[in-house]
């Protein structure tokens, strides 16, 4: 059986992981002189954060305990970087 509190901290992390994409729109919208600077920037930012997402997908989670929070994190990061990216594009076509 699942307890409450683990049920609260994954529809958190969800909620967080949801949060990307706005955040993401936000700052494309909001920083649109600056993404042209920041943009091999990004790419590196978004790498760096699947490397280090994949490496620590295979450390235990006894030795590292705050694994999960740490891997969330990244994948937020992650998810507002290829949003901007995305979003910059797209305004490029328009």
């Amino acid at each position: 059986m699942i307890s409450q509190l683990t049920l609260i901290k994954t529809f958190l992390y969800a909620l967080l992981l949801a949060l990307g994409f706005p955040s993401g729109i936000f700052l494309a919208r909001l920083c649109k002189d600056e993404i042209n600077h920041w943009r091999g920037r990004m790419f590196i930012m978004i790498l760096l954060c699947l490397t280090l997402i994949l490496i620590l997908s295979f450390i235990r989670s006894t030795v590292f305990f705050y694994k999960s929070s740490v891997i969330l994190s990244l994948f937020f990061i992650l998810i507002t970087c290829i949003t901007i990216l995305w979003e910059s594009n797209e305004r490029k076509l328009i």
